[in-house]
């Protein structure tokens, strides 16, 4: 069976934190007087570190869910990891530079473009992820 965890990036710190994934909504008013008191919602993300329980309040933008897959150096692959090498020769993809693809979910799977992601993980390696990597060749 599959191991369930997300990773995400601290919003203080910008470190990327891992384990379990939790979101809740805070509603607070907007200061104005009462008889026009419209309410406010903000979608608050965190990892909760599964050894610590600790929770940290991240970027809800980047958080991924782990595929259960490990590249070619046995680097376990998120969701949003952009990956290279192993021929990627992808055709009808999303996000494909060259020899690069980025980890999406679509369609119930994990995808490299638009095949799924198991039959090239073993084959490709994990070069960095959309919000830390760029894409376009300079």
């Amino acid at each position: 069976m599959r191991e369930i965890k997300f990773r995400g990036k601290d919003f203080d710190t910008k470190e990327w934190k891992f384990g379990y994934y939790g979101k809740h909504t805070e509603y607070g008013d907007n200061g104005g007087v009462e008889c026009y008191y419209r309410e406010t919602a903000t979608e608050l993300h965190y990892i909760i570190d599964a050894n610590t329980a600790k929770s940290s309040l991240v970027i809800g933008e980047t958080v991924g869910q782990y595929t259960g897959l490990k590249d070619k150096n046995s680097v376990e692959i998120y969701e949003d990891d952009v990956m290279a090498g192993g021929n990627l020769q992808v055709t009808g993809g999303v996000n494909i530079v060259n020899d690069k693809c980025t980890v999406t979910f679509k369609s119930g799977m994990f995808k490299l473009g638009a095949i799924s992601l198991c039959s090239y993980a073993s084959k490709a390696e994990v070069i960095g992820n959309i919000h830390e990597t760029e894409l376009s060749d300079k």
